[in-house]
Order: C-alpha cells, then structure tokens, then sequence
C-alpha cells in the first residue's frame, strides 16, 4: 500500500505542468501514463509498484476557464461530464487490467494534494 508521502510525490507529479518542474517518480514506482491538460482540461497519472497502482487525478485548472465551465459546472449539476467519463474510464481500465499473468491488483485514488480532493469511485 503506497505511503502518504509517496501519495503526495504522485499526486504533485499530475498538478506539475512542465517537464523542468516535475519531480521524480519514487522509488520502486513506474509512470505508467500521463495525461496532461487536453480539450477538456483532464490530467491525470497512472503509476504502478509491483501490483499497487496509484491513479492521480488533478482538480480544476483556475487558468483554464473551460475546464471549469464544460467539467465542474455539468459535474455539479449531475449532467454529463467529459473529465468525470474520462476519469472513470481510467479507473475501470486500470482496475480491470492484471498484469501480464492476470495477477490480482490494488488500484487506489491519490487523495487530493495542495487543497485539491480526487475523484472518490
């Protein structure tokens, strides 16, 4: 089971938005994959250490006034979402998965970093 400050190193790797600035991966962790701000404003890391895997998602990008109005506002209104599909799909795809001899695994949301929360599934 990942540790707090491990949680907190993924979770700051997902809300980093350049290269230069990002911190490193911990120790025994594999970035499995990375989502930056698209169309929608959907981020999100997926990293894995032997079977725990970790799914980071960001909150809102303030500088992005889209993100906001297409994600948050349909969200909170319980109205299609294109970030909220796009983050359960990564998760049922990450949970669904195994690995290569369809071993079980343990997916686990990063909780919410810099006063941000993840989406709870």
């Amino acid at each position: 089971m990942p540790t707090t400050n491990e949680y907190a190193q993924l979770s700051n790797r997902v809300y980093t938005r350049t290269d230069e600035n990002r911190a490193p991966v911990p120790a025994g962790w594999a970035e499995l994959e990375h989502f930056g701000d698209d169309l929608t404003g959907f981020s999100a890391g997926v990293y894995q250490n032997g079977t725990d895997i970790v799914i980071a998602y960001t909150g809102t990008n303030e500088s992005q006034v889209r993100d906001f109005a297409l994600a948050n506002i349909p969200a909170a209104l319980s109205l299609p979402s294109s970030q909220v599909t796009e983050a359960m799909e990564l998760y049922l795809n990450d949970q669904r998965g195994g690995g290569a001899d369809n071993e079980e695994r343990s997916v686990y949301l990063s909780p919410g970093w810099r006063g941000k929360c993840a989406i709870g599934l």
